[in-house]
């Protein structure tokens, strides 16, 4: 299961930054593909994970190379990556692992993750973020979650079933 979730990161970063220089994710542009791919792969995986300072752990690296690689702001993605995380570990010790629930959890969760992030660059004072651009990421990422979130259900369950991998423990 580590293996499948290394290449799963690393296809997500990939695919996020393909599409975020060919789409472009300026505030002025908001496409229809337009949300965090590596984050819906980190809530996909959450259920896999029976340690959680190992999912913390891989939280943790995820959003020092998030902040890294697609933000200037060090440190908010990895904080904001943790509270959705904690969300997520709470929304699935109520609720079933099923592809309705990873979607639903996932919507609410990049919900959040937005949410979080607009008021972020609103502390910094960043002029570009106004109100009705949040509503307009939150209405333009609900497509690509669900279709990414579900993609990635069935790829994690194929390949636990067929290759009976076991949790992270």
């Amino acid at each position: 299961m580590i293996f499948l979730t290394v290449v799963s990161l690393i296809v997500s970063f990939i695919f996020q930054g393909l599409i975020s220089n060919y789409l472009g994710y300026t505030f002025g542009d908001i496409s229809i593909f337009f949300t965090i791919y590596v984050l819906i792969n980190l809530l996909v995986l959450k259920p896999f994970y029976d340690d959680d300072n190992k999912y913390i752990l891989l939280i943790v690296i995820v959003g020092i190379l998030t902040d890294v690689i697609y933000s200037n702001l060090l440190l908010s993605n990895i904080c904001i990556f943790l509270v959705v995380a904690y969300f997520a570990r709470i929304f699935y010790s109520y609720f079933p692992y099923n592809m309705l629930m990873v979607n639903i959890c996932n919507l609410i969760c990049i919900s959040i993750y937005h949410c979080l992030s607009f008021l972020v660059l609103y502390m910094v004072r960043y002029d570009q973020c106004s109100f009705m651009v949040l509503i307009r990421v939150l209405y333009s990422s609900v497509i690509m979650t669900v279709v990414y979130s579900s993609f990635l259900y069935f790829v994690f369950n194929f390949f636990r079933d067929k290759f009976e991998l076991k949790e992270i423990k």
